[in-house]
């Protein structure tokens, strides 16, 4: 077999293997209903082990559709070329496999984690890439082999997008509402986020922030919902809480508040155990988990909402109906006629 023939017939069987590996993609387990989960692509076993403990190769959302090719071509330069025969070399690989098998172990929930080692990833990838062309005496092929390359990382993008169809048939649902209407606001709020990012000098780095230190009595306690900047740009004190995987830790280690309490129970248990008088978080945040959502709408008091979405509620004793939407939808007026200020409390609705 020609080397010619030989090139073609791995760029066939790579766009074959990308085919194979976004048809698993595709898949979509309706029964699944974590937001968390689905918002991550990992609801699915497979999807689970692509997108998580793998991500670094497969996940073509965030880290691109040609990582898996350092695979082979590592392999071809170790066992063919014997590329890996000198120490420092040797020590970099090992730093790099370590690195990896540690990120995809523990941070593989996230993909920003295994983003801190696509640099490296890329880059070997061309060098083994050239010195296997160098090695099959191809050089007329090369620029065409390295324009694929370039396809194949455009394709991520197109990957991306048709992955955010993907998730459960609720959640689908639920993204459909409101579409045109958030897409309208968005449009319309341009102008005032160009003002208000333009004045950002004069303002507070956040105007929860502003509102926190001004409007807040000084001994407030807060249950943060995986916003740290309460900690940067304030001296208020809370407990820090992610509701996506319901964790928080204490002098007893990784502890829970939803885990086996139901929502009357996590009130009391944030307001008598943890101390905690106000929420701050994000609505979107809010819906990482229907337990917790459903316990800020039954005792979490909204009274600020800004620009980016941040809000603090008032953790109440009363359980009630609470909404942010009436809040959402005065800032969104105010954005679309560009009137400052671009943050909203109880007072402003009507």
């Amino acid at each position: 077999m020609s080397n010619k023939v030989k090139l073609y017939l791995y760029i066939f069987l790579s766009l074959v293997f990308i085919c194979v590996v976004y048809f698993f993609q595709t898949q979509v387990d309706e029964t699944v209903t974590d937001v968390n989960l689905i918002h991550r692509r990992i609801e699915t076993p497979i999807k689970f082990w692509m997108n998580g403990y793998l991500g670094h190769f497969f996940n073509f959302k965030y880290l691109g559709s040609i990582n898996w090719l350092l695979i082979p071509l590592a392999l071809f330069a170790f066992l063919k070329l014997k590329y890996f025969n000198q120490e420092w070399k040797k020590a970099i690989a090992l730093a790099y496999i370590l690195s990896l098998f540690l990120i995809s172990v523990k941070g593989f929930f996230n993909a920003r984690y295994q983003l801190t080692l696509l640099p490296i990833t890329l880059s070997a990838l061309l060098y083994f890439l050239w010195l296997y062309l160098e090695h099959q005496d191809l050089h007329t092929f090369k620029k065409f082999v390295l324009i694929l390359i370039v396809g194949l990382v455009f394709s991520n993008d197109v990957f991306g997008l048709l992955f955010l169809r993907e998730s459960s048939q609720s959640i689908l649902q639920q993204d459909r509402q409101g579409l045109v209407e958030r897409i309208v606001n968005y449009i319309d709020s341009i102008p005032a986020k160009i003002a208000y990012y333009e004045n950002k000098s004069r303002t507070p780095a956040y105007p929860v922030i502003d509102f926190i230190r001004k409007d807040l009595p000084a001994d407030a306690h807060f249950l943060v919902n995986n916003l740290p900047m309460l900690y940067y740009y304030s001296n208020k004190k809370g407990i820090y809480y992610w509701c996506g995987d319901d964790t928080y830790y204490s002098e007893n280690g990784r502890s829970r508040i939803m885990e086996n309490r139901s929502i009357d129970e996590m009130m009391l248990f944030i307001k008598d155990t943890l101390k905690c008088d106000y929420l701050l978080s994000t609505p979107s945040y809010n819906k990482y988990d229907p337990k917790f959502e459903e316990f800020t709408k039954a005792y979490c008091k909204p009274v600020f909402l800004d620009l980016g979405e941040f809000a603090v509620y008032k953790i109440t004793r009363e359980k009630g109906n609470y909404s942010i939407e009436p809040m959402a939808k005065v800032l969104s007026k105010r954005l679309s006629k560009g009137v400052p200020p671009f943050y909203v409390t109880p007072d402003d609705v009507e």
